[in-house]
């Protein structure tokens, strides 16, 4: 597994260094012989150029495993485009993602009209990219509306409402195709005994510095593995 963090502001830099990240991982591809390398991204960014954090949210989307905002990080403005990339998404407890308005860095002459203009071309290609990633692209629109020196941050139910918590809906389909294979029982089969899991094992531990996460989590993988071995 190799870790990519992104804790800066985004710009054409980080481009070219997560290109270099995926031209090495090619190489140790092509030397061993593995079918494929794990990718993992950590997000700690207050945003940056939008036209930058849609290039990498598609090589995400193509390259890495999962996107993190781990406890005591957050994902604030184009960031989030690199969040809505991932195909498993997770915001620890005390991770936060926040929106406002994207804006140019630099101070240049312009007008309402030209403004009004200039937001529309960058919608239109930011709705198409969220659509790409399964996310509502509504967020653009939300984004729009908070001024840069204000922050929203999202809540966890902003957050299923958006789409950008949890796995993209169609990887999450793949995968329960896959595990209902693998314990031979059909779809409808492994969405009763999902119910059943959640019901007895409960939710996963999200907060990697508590002490007691490691029991946890083994704790709770021990239980959903027999609930859904067994059916019960």
């Amino acid at each position: 597994m190799v870790t990519l963090e992104f804790n800066d502001t985004i710009d054409p830099t980080d481009l070219a260094r997560f290109q270099n990240v995926i031209a090495g991982m090619e190489q140790v591809i092509k030397a061993t012989g593995q079918k494929q390398y794990g990718l993992f991204v950590r997000l700690n960014s207050d945003g940056g150029d939008v036209a930058t954090a849609m290039k990498l949210g598609r090589l995400i989307r193509k390259h890495a495993y999962a996107v993190a905002v781990e406890s005591g990080a957050s994902c604030v403005s184009s960031c989030v485009f690199l969040l809505a990339a991932g195909q498993r998404r997770t915001i620890e407890d005390g991770g936060k993602v926040g929106i406002h308005r994207p804006y140019q860095a630099e101070a240049v002459a312009t007008s309402p009209d030209a403004e009004q203009k200039k937001y529309a071309a960058i919608g239109q290609a930011v709705e198409a990219y969220l659509r790409d990633m399964n996310v509502d692209p509504r967020l653009y629109a939300d984004m729009l509306r908070i001024s840069p020196q204000r922050v929203r941050y999202l809540s966890d139910q902003d957050m299923i409402n958006y789409g950008l918590l949890g796995d993209d809906p169609y990887v999450e389909e793949a995968d329960a195709m896959e595990e209902a294979k693998r314990l031979g029982i059909s779809r409808a089969e492994l969405v009763r005994r999902k119910a059943i899991e959640s019901q007895v094992c409960g939710g996963y531990p999200n907060n990697k510095n508590s002490p007691q996460y490691d029991a946890l989590m083994v704790k709770r993988l021990e239980c959903g593995n027999r609930v859904l071995k067994k059916g019960r």
